[in-house]
């Protein structure tokens, strides 16, 4: 989360890190069509292969005998435009010897620790570092619409998350070791999805649909943690025979002759007295579904309680270390919303790639700024004697 990887010239990749503003441009001598980033891995997506990248650091380097991690730097073509003396990140990488030949077109790339997705239209892949062609997947998946934006979504080696932001407006999450999505929630009047980011702690889904409207969802409840934040649901319960309505033990010829009366005096006072028990199976089942639809009354039609909805947005980020605090930008303008507070704008060309601590990363054209905004102060009338 703290690296952000852009296109330059055609044929680089420029790799800032973010909170120092420290960059490594990586030739790659041929022209790059998709960048994917993740932790220490790297993806650049060329005209007939994919080639891996990742940082010096992590290991002894691959290559003949001999060599060093500086030489695989400088063969595989990252040079550092600022060195940092006494110690820094670890800027310096070297592609792997694991390259995955594709000529197929894709429509988005990402990477993760073990692991290349490969999102076309319909049909997201899931490629192993070692399998050498897109065409031996180790995993597939096929959707019903197409696939409008895809990101990480963290998690342990081999078991990552991913985000999916399909054309019928659902918001999907799966893992890259289960073969089965789950829908998160859905846009009102099944908007397309353009931008999905989640918070810290992964209990709000802020998504931008194609109406350019953001939408703030709460997944799960905050009880305990500051009070109940969703509504319960009211409680229903299946009618029951009244106990003072039980049937008289009768004996004798008046028990049987008056057995009749006493049956119809039942049925006026009970309702259910005549219930057979087919109507008594109809009954459970419009209960049922009456419990079933008061329970969705509580949350939106997508399966998560909207917490607020503006307009005038198209990328949208969570802060990383307060997690209702978001930024996002659209119009010129930059949009900062923390809890229940009012919404602060503020002036601001470019598009939203990071939100940490106090500062935004802001993409204009190809160069990143960090923006620190500061809240506008209230100009003090002096007072005329």
């Amino acid at each position: 989360q703290d690296r952000y990887a852009y296109r330059s010239n055609m044929t680089d990749v420029v790799v800032s890190h973010l909170p120092t503003d420290r960059k490594v441009k990586i030739k790659c001598r041929d022209y790059v069509k998709k960048i994917a980033l993740y932790n220490d891995r790297l993806a650049v997506q060329l005209p007939d292969r994919i080639n891996i990248w990742e940082l010096s650091g992590n290991g002894a380097p691959e290559g003949p005998p001999g060599s060093n991690a500086a030489a695989s730097a400088v063969r595989g073509g990252a040079t550092s435009t600022r060195d940092v003396k006494g110690g820094g990140p670890d800027m310096h990488y070297r592609m792997r010897k694991e390259k995955i030949y594709t000529t197929t077109p894709c429509n988005q790339l990402l990477i993760v620790a073990n692991h290349i997705v490969i999102a076309q239209e319909r049909k997201l892949m899931l490629c192993n570092f070692s399998c050498g062609d897109a065409r031996r997947k180790e995993r597939e998946w096929n959707f019903d619409s197409d696939i409008k934006f895809i990101r990480t979504n963290g998690g342990p080696a081999g078991r990552e998350g991913l985000l999916l932001g399909m054309a019928d407006g659902r918001v999907l999450k799966t893992y890259v070791d289960n073969p089965f999505p789950i829908q998160l929630l859905k846009t009102p009047n099944s908007k397309a999805v353009e931008c999905v980011a989640m918070s810290y702690n992964r209990s709000k889904v802020a998504v931008v649909d194609e109406d350019h409207r953001v939408i703030v969802y709460e997944l799960r409840s905050e009880a305990g943690e500051g009070g109940a934040t969703a509504t319960a649901a009211p409680a229903m319960k299946a009618p029951v025979r009244s106990e003072a309505a039980e049937e008289p033990a009768l004996i004798g010829r008046a028990g049987r002759r008056g057995q009749k009366g006493v049956k119809k005096e039942l049925a006026s006072a009970d309702p259910m007295a005549n219930m057979t028990n087919d109507d008594a199976l109809k009954s459970d089942v419009e209960l049922s579904a009456a419990m079933k639809a008061a329970a969705s009354n509580v949350q939106s039609a997508g399966g998560g309680r909207i917490l607020f909805s503006e307009p005038n947005a198209v990328h949208v980020a969570f802060n990383d270390e307060i997690d209702g605090m978001l930024a996002y930008n659209g119009n010129g303008v930059l949009s900062i919303k923390t809890g229940n507070y009012p919404t602060h704008h503020q002036q601001m060309e470019g598009a939203v790639v990071g939100f940490s601590q106090s500062k935004i990363y802001m993409l204009v054209g190809d160069k990143l700024h960090v923006e620190d905004p500061e809240p506008e102060e209230e100009e003090e009338e002096e007072e005329e004697e």
